[in-house]
């Protein structure tokens, strides 16, 4: 069996189970076991996933790879019993395995030459979490909440995202330091030119009033951040655009984007003034009716760790 290419095995929890059970023999010796209820935090994990069913990863010795579809953890239901069956095959006991698959939303462990568990290499940590953890309006903002602000294709490595700050923004600055990105495109204007001029049509009115406000006051992609390990792509809301995208920046490079006191500004006199800055509005004419950037953040984050360590 080849030891480059990983090995997909997809479908219901018993055709899964099933196909497994078929290539036991053709494997070495288990090495390491990787399990997601939301599997959305492949993201933050070094593996090129094959589909977006997959919830398990297994690794051998020998460095074979195996990605299974019809598996999860977190609840003692069908899939948290097909991962255990899985791993039993393997030959970890179903009496060590059961307590941890069923009681945590993600689990990584290693395995030694003797198929014990190496419990000092245990990790039950997650960025997104399921909805139905939630109890009552308790949100853990340190982390992301899989609900309709957030749609991730795995396989192509895109994360689409709507309002991210409606959401959890420390989470979605989180996500971005697994991207290893490098650069950051933002548009702000009537007429985004991201993603092919892509336009966003809700178009769907049977939806509920909490995804609806998800979407609000969005009319076109204003962000792109592109990574070695994926893509972000940004929806966000036309009247929020600009703080949303400087926040960012700052976050990323420790530096404001460079036209932003200007806008600051302007926005003051707007308000001081009032009818009468329309008067003096050439006077205080600095900022474009549209603002298109893009920006090598790898060089940004090198500079601000240089102007850092000298205390600059």
């Amino acid at each position: 069996m080849s030891q480059d290419s990983p090995i997909l095995i997809a479908g219901t929890s018993r055709e899964c189970e099933l196909a497994f059970e078929k290539i036991v023999p053709s494997l070495s010796q288990l090495k390491k076991v990787t399990v997601f209820f939301e599997n959305y935090n492949f993201l933050i994990t070094n593996y090129d996933v094959l589909s977006n069913g997959v919830h398990m990863i297994l690794e051998f010795l020998d460095g074979q790879q195996v990605q299974i579809e019809g598996t999860n953890c977190g609840y003692s239901g069908t899939g948290p019993n097909t991962t255990v069956r899985v791993l039993e095959m393997v030959g970890l006991s179903r009496s060590i395995t059961e307590p941890l698959i069923f009681y945590n939303d993600a689990i990584r462990f290693d395995v030694d030459k003797n198929n014990e568990i190496l419990y000092s290499t245990i990790d039950t940590s997650d960025l997104f979490y399921p909805q139905i953890r939630e109890t009552g309006k308790t949100k853990d903002l340190n982390r992301i909440r899989k609900d309709s602000n957030y749609d991730i294709d795995l396989v192509n490595k895109k994360v689409t995202v709507y309002n991210p700050h409606r959401n959890s923004w420390k989470g979605f600055v989180a996500l971005t330091s697994y991207m290893k990105i490098y650069e950051m495109e933002y548009y702000i204007g009537e007429n985004s030119p991201l993603e092919g001029y892509y336009k966003f049509n809700l178009g769907k009115e049977g939806l509920i009033y909490e995804i609806r406000q998800n979407y609000i006051g969005i009319k076109h992609v204003n962000l792109i951040l592109k990574g070695n390990h994926f893509n972000i792509v940004c929806l966000i809301n036309r009247k929020e655009e600009i703080e949303i995208i400087n926040t960012l920046h700052l976050s990323l490079t420790g530096t404001a984007l460079p036209w932003i006191k200007k806008y600051h500004i302007t926005n003051s006199a707007k308000r001081s003034f009032g009818l009468l800055f329309e008067v003096l509005k050439d006077f205080f004419k600095n900022q474009p009716d549209e603002i298109h950037e893009r920006i090598d953040i790898t060089e940004q984050n090198e500079e601000t760790a240089r102007l850092r360590k000298y205390g600059r």
